[in-house]
């Protein structure tokens, strides 16, 4: 059932009765629905057309602020990826991987000795993807959700000289 012949139909019906008192002309009222039923086919067009283009908006804002605080999809760091993760997370991994760090060390006797990073406090630091994130524009996701992105990041070492020399 189409609503605008409903309207229509009372339109024509209005046009009738003021006709037959003689007021206004017929052919004047119908000239005038036409136009009325053509321009509101136009707002209706308009106003679809430009609720469809905020909603479009209002997505591509929301993607890029959720992609303002993680990195774009394929992205990889190290071998490893890292979609959809904050900079917190990801350097949380990396350091997951370093956790049982192990240095083999070679000492003057020709003997091998296996040091655990423990034993003489290895700390690594892992801000360079802090720096990455802030490097990857938000509002660029469209361009990036396609295609794959890797990073190669490098710790930065600390140790405890003295612990270490023992």
């Amino acid at each position: 059932i189409n609503p605008w012949k409903g309207l229509y139909t009372l339109l024509c019906n209005i046009v009738l009765i003021l006709f037959r008192k003689g007021n206004i002309k017929f052919r004047q009222v119908l000239d005038l629905i036409q136009e009325d039923r053509e321009m509101s086919r136009k707002k209706i067009i308009l106003i679809v057309v430009g609720c469809v283009f905020v909603f479009l908006i209002a997505c591509y804002v929301g993607v890029s602020v959720y992609f303002s605080k993680v990195f774009y999809m394929n992205t990889f760091i190290n071998g490893m990826e890292v979609s959809n993760q904050s900079p917190e997370e990801v350097k949380a991994a990396l350091e997951q991987t370093m956790e049982n760090y192990e240095m083999n060390v070679a000492t003057i006797d020709g003997t091998t000795e296996v040091l655990s990073g423990k034993d003489f406090d290895f700390n690594y630091n892992f801000d360079e993807v802090d720096t990455l994130k802030e490097k990857e524009m938000g509002w660029s996701w469209p361009i990036k959700f396609f295609n794959q992105t890797d990073y190669e990041v490098h710790a930065a070492y600390e140790w405890n000289e003295e612990k270490l020399n023992k």
